[in-house]
């Protein structure tokens, strides 16, 4: 065997070697961006969670706030009907009750 063939075979030897030890360095890197991603979907689903319970809290506050608005007219209503009853004019709404739009 002449010295460059020995060369030869230590140098593939070394090769063959650092491409292992790369390989398992990008395995363990994997395996933590694994985990990362892991973390990632529970944060978002997290995230998903809350924004669902904030989303049911603001429909049961305009579900209320519609209930309210509904009563509130009729009352008007019912408060207008009694000025006319007694012939008292009762004055015009502002536009911003928006009291002759059906919803």
């Amino acid at each position: 065997m002449t010295a460059t063939e020995l060369i030869a075979i230590v140098v593939a030897a070394i090769g063959a070697i650092s491409t292992g030890v790369v390989s398992i360095i990008n395995g363990i890197r994997r395996a933590d961006d694994a985990e990362t991603l892991q973390r990632r979907v529970q944060i978002l689903e997290d995230r998903d969670k809350e924004q669902d319970l904030q989303i049911a809290g603001q429909d049961r506050q305009i579900a209320a706030l519609d209930r309210w608005k509904l009563a509130a007219r009729h009352y008007i209503a019912q408060l207008r009907g009694t000025l006319a009853d007694r012939g008292i004019a009762s004055p015009e709404p502002p536009p911003e009750l928006e009291l002759n739009r059906e919803d």
